[in-house]
């Protein structure tokens, strides 16, 4: 009976011990990946192609605006300039009828405009893969929503997760320096 207390005890501090690790889950961000297809003409020009990323700590709510320094892989085709313009800050709307994606862009014909692209409502506070929905005068373009690990901020254990793995550390200390050596000659 000793003996198997001993044993349930050792596994009873391992396992607190264990759970620093347990206790604290990695953080996740949101990113949106957008991607244009096309956009109304403005001034003799039109998208026809680009996009960004955008990762943030949670879902996007309310208006948010983001400024291209804040974007990756953001480029942008025009009829007028296959090769780009720049991204300029990217806009999003959310309203219990629809979400809207105002997407920044610094072309030469159209200095520092924005092409609005329209989603279901919700579309920017759920993972999912979302196409816009055909609206005159909007462009067409699809975004992305996906959770992913936030490496900007690496998580750190709380004080019950040390108090935890220290109450461990101490179970198993206090499991070996009990227990019982027996020696036997041969």
């Amino acid at each position: 009976m000793m003996k198997c207390f001993k044993h349930g005890y050792f596994g009873l501090a391992a396992s607190l011990g264990f759970g620093l690790f347990l206790a604290n889950p990695a953080s996740a961000a949101v990113r949106y990946t957008f991607t244009a297809f096309s956009g109304p003409e403005k001034n003799g020009e039109q998208i026809n192609g680009g996009g960004f990323s955008l990762t943030v700590p949670s879902f996007l709510t309310g208006d948010p605006s983001f400024p291209a320094a804040s974007l990756t892989n953001c480029s942008i085709s025009t009829t007028m300039q296959p090769t780009g313009g720049s991204c300029y800050n990217q806009d999003f709307y959310s309203n219990p009828r629809r979400d809207y994606l105002g997407f920044g862009t610094d072309t030469t014909l159209n200095p520092l405009s924005w092409t609005y692209y329209n989603f279901a409502s919700g579309a920017f506070t759920a993972p999912g893969t979302y196409a816009s929905l055909p609206t005159p005068g909007y462009g067409t373009g699809q975004i992305l929503v996906e959770l992913v690990a936030d490496i900007d901020t690496p998580a750190v254990p709380e004080p019950a997760a040390w108090a935890m793995m220290l109450a461990g550390l101490g179970l198993v200390g206090g499991a070996m320096r009990r227990r019982s050596m027996i020696v036997q000659f041969a």
